[in-house]
């Protein structure tokens, strides 16, 4: 939903020994079935507070995330909507733990050189998407300092080391952010 843009779309490509009218038309068949479909491609979001509510509100577990702010996609995950939005809704006082992770190893490595069990102001966010946003002033506890290594447990990845650099957890009251 992110890349909905006038330039960019679904392509459809098909291979065939030789049958470029049998081709073409198995392309234009998938074409018009991805078509017919592209509705049920749209994604079911829910405003952020409408989220953070139902998972302050409700039991199990309850993932917000800010999907678009995501590394993986391109952009500087660096983004304190979600923090914002989860202090504005009182999760650092809950009874339930918050959990989140932020891209800003300027803020990592003050939190390194405090220590662990240091309390500290600290500014995260924004580093990289200066245009974005600013950094927010937060007073977190720091709860534990790594290198980021760590091996993958899950069936798709099992096994597999990760290393992400130095990686610090501070606490927000009930806020446990992940910090690299």
């Amino acid at each position: 939903p992110w890349l909905d843009l006038p330039g960019l779309g679904f392509g459809v490509l098909v291979c065939s020994n030789g049958d470029a009218a049998g081709a073409q038309r198995a392309a234009d068949k998938l074409a018009d079935m991805v078509w017919e479909r592209r509705h049920e491609f749209d994604p079911d979001l829910v405003e952020l507070r409408q989220a953070i509510d139902v998972g302050l509100r409700e039991q199990g577990t309850t993932v917000v995330a800010d999907s678009g702010d995501a590394p993986s996609g391109g952009s500087a995950a660096d983004n304190t909507s979600v923090l914002q939005a989860l202090l504005d809704a009182g999760a650092d006082r809950s009874d339930r733990r918050t959990y989140l992770t932020m891209c800003d190893a300027d803020a990592a490595k003050v939190c390194a050189k405090a220590g662990v069990g240091t309390t500290l102001t600290l500014d995260v966010g924004h580093k990289v998407s200066r245009n974005d946003g600013k950094p927010l002033r937060i007073q977190c506890r720091v709860h534990s300092v790594s290198d980021g290594t760590f091996t993958m447990l899950d069936a798709g990845s099992r096994g597999v080391t990760i290393e992400l650099g130095l990686t610090v957890v501070v606490s927000i009251g009930a806020i446990r952010m992940a910090i690299r």
